[in-house]
């Protein structure tokens, strides 16, 4: 999820892997790594891409979509379940 948003927002900006790289301190290899979804940047990188591209964390990580609406979900873990519907800020 991450890497499809994160490729979204590069290319809505047009800007290249090397720059989106060059502007978070990190290198090109990891920003195509997280675009393939291949690994995951770290709570310090998403808060780089969040700065960047002016948009919450939550967004970036497929929380909540581009209008600021929760997005359901559920878990489970064997004992317990969580749900939990959609709100929006806006």
């Amino acid at each position: 999820m991450i890497g499809k948003i994160l490729k979204e927002l590069r290319e809505e900006k047009e800007i290249t892997q090397q720059q989106l790289a060059d502007i978070v301190n990190i290198s090109q290899s990891k920003i195509a790594r997280y675009e393939l979804n291949k690994s995951e940047p770290k709570a310090s990188e998403i808060k780089k891409f969040c700065k960047f591209f002016n948009i919450s964390a939550d967004y970036l990580i497929g929380l909540e979509n581009e209008f600021g609406i929760k997005e359901e979900f559920e878990y489970t873990d064997g004992t317990h379940q969580i749900k939990h519907k959609k709100s929006g800020n806006k």
